[in-house]
């Protein structure tokens, strides 16, 4: 859906994408995560292996990865929704003195 805003197009789909790439990418690492982590948990007690402690590991790596990517897309859709604002902004004021 494009809005018209000053005369100027903006398509708000590409905003909407990496906002659902940011959801999938948050909730598809945590769950991968907690199933690492859990799994390592059951190996480390189970036989006391590396492989659990690996998983344990690469479980807490999932998580936090997936918080930061999440966190760092949801950055950029908000410079680009604040970058919008202030053209369209500078463009009413240049439109105003003229």
């Amino acid at each position: 859906m494009k809005t018209n805003v000053n005369h100027l197009q903006v398509n708000p789909a590409a905003e909407n994408f990496i906002d659902k790439l940011a959801r999938f990418i948050l909730w598809s690492g945590v769950l991968i995560g907690i199933a690492m982590f859990i799994g390592g948990i059951s190996i480390t007690i189970g036989n006391g292996e590396k492989i659990g402690l690996t998983l344990l590991l690469l479980g807490l790596f999932f998580i936090i990865t997936s918080i930061i990517y999440w966190s760092l897309l949801r950055v950029i859709i908000n410079i680009s929704r604040n970058l919008f604002n202030i053209h369209s902004i500078l463009k009413e004021k240049t439109i105003h003195n003229i």
